[in-house]
């Protein structure tokens, strides 16, 4: 399982209309984002700042290519970018966030008071 974080801003003033197209998210983009092996995905909003947190079966890198061939992803992408300032660098691809440090995982399944 390999994780992986994006971060992007919004055009200032789009945040409700982001919100809103996430809410009812258009046909077939989960099943799109599930066969190109995401496996959890979240989206975190603070003002314009939209930060993409999620897992996926492959690489990033393949996982998010075969996002970019899958027709349905690939419009539905085209057409929330419309919102978005420009989230890629300058060789188009995503700006994603490296991850810095990692909560070790332990097998104590309780809380202490």
């Amino acid at each position: 399982m390999n994780r992986f974080c994006y971060v992007f801003e919004l055009v200032p003033g789009s945040e409700e209309r982001y919100d809103a197209e996430h809410a009812e998210l258009w046909e077939g983009v989960v099943e799109a984002m599930r066969d190109a092996g995401v496996t959890d995905f979240t989206l975190f909003r603070r003002g314009t700042l939209v930060v993409a947190v999620g897992t996926c079966l492959g690489s990033v890198a393949e996982t998010f290519e075969r996002l970019e061939h899958d027709p349905v992803n690939a419009a539905w992408s085209a057409h929330i970018r419309t919102l978005m300032l420009d989230p890629t660098d300058e060789s188009g691809n995503l700006l994603f966030a490296p991850e810095v440090w990692r909560l070790p995982a332990t097998s104590q399944t309780s809380i202490s008071s």
